[in-house]
């Protein structure tokens, strides 16, 4: 499998001052995205592997009942550009095929018990979040927690303003992702100022 600035034709490089492959890269497209991070960007690089994979909004795209790969390469074969990315692409290990990704918990923080991010709710792996979401919430919940060991108290409004802060981060996600998916099947120039845009009517 080629980096992806190798597939593209000298009028397509988008003049940036980084390669597309030197991060983790997204294909959208109406409805899904694929996702690519290579682990061989770098000079330094020892692993030759990159992790991908595709995401799917299942009103949009139902399931097929397909094998995953079989499923993942029909989606590839749609689109000449991504075709040409994976050209040559070898699976190391098993295809893995999941359903519905979204859950959330309701009840989620009580006495003595407070459930963390991935653990209470999950939406796309689109932004990678996961990390971020995670450390914030340990940052809001560590001092009410050191306290609450140190006196054996662990009501549950001690923890109110962590828990504010997990249900608000989910809250975000689905929005900011509900709008990219929506937002996926529309050019970009569309999006920008109309003088940006070229265009004198912004609608």
């Amino acid at each position: 499998m080629k980096f992806y600035d190798d597939s593209l034709a000298p009028e397509e490089a988008p003049g940036l001052s980084a390669r597309w492959a030197e991060g983790t890269l997204h294909h959208v497209f109406e409805g899904g995205w694929f996702w690519v991070i290579p682990f061989n960007n770098v000079p330094e690089s020892q692993n030759p592997l990159c992790s991908v994979g595709l995401t799917l909004n299942m009103r949009r795209h139902p399931d097929t009942g397909l094998a995953a790969e079989e499923e993942f390469y029909r989606f590839v074969a749609r689109h000449p550009s991504i075709a040409q990315h994976f050209e040559g692409a070898t699976a190391v290990r098993d295809w893995v095929k999941a359903g519905r990704l979204q859950y959330s918990a309701t009840g989620g923080t009580g006495d003595r018990y407070f459930l963390m991010a991935h653990a209470h709710g999950f939406i796309d792996t689109l932004y990678s979040r996961g990390m971020i979401t995670t450390f914030e919430v340990l940052s809001a919940l560590a001092g009410p927690l050191l306290a609450s060991l140190a006196e054996d108290r662990f009501s549950r409004a001690r923890f109110d303003y962590a828990e504010r802060l997990r249900d608000a981060t989910l809250r975000q996600s689905d929005r900011v992702v509900n709008n990219s998916y929506r937002a996926f099947p529309r050019p970009t120039v569309e999006c920008l100022p109309a003088h940006l845009a070229g265009r004198r009517d912004p609608r």
